[in-house]
């Protein structure tokens, strides 16, 4: 695994760390889907991601377009540079990768 994920005990945003690429995709794909299952607001932190491809920003965008389905809050507390260099690149907003 290049990434790690913690979840802060008080409910606080799912905090994302390391590489985020295809390679680690089934396993990012199941810990937002288990986010957006079990918190009542969907919140992430991607300030300490060292390296994004479009897949992890899929898979981002797919949790809150799910989180959305299911009525509950989404956003993203902070994005890194190498985020937001996909984002720019795959012509996505702030707004709709869902920044706050």
């Amino acid at each position: 695994m290049k990434f790690t994920i913690r979840q802060a005990e008080d409910g606080g945003p799912l905090h994302l760390e390391g590489e985020l690429d295809i390679y680690g995709a089934a396993e990012l794909r199941a810990a937002l889907e288990s986010h957006v299952r079990n918190a009542s607001s969907v919140a992430l932190d991607l300030s300490d991601v060292s390296a994004c491809d479009p897949v992890a920003v899929q898979l981002i965008c797919s949790a809150r377009r799910s989180a959305e389905a299911a009525d509950k809050p989404f956003h993203i507390v902070q994005i890194s540079a190498p985020v937001a260099l996909v984002c720019t690149a795959l012509g996505l907003t702030p707004e709709q990768l869902a920044l706050s």
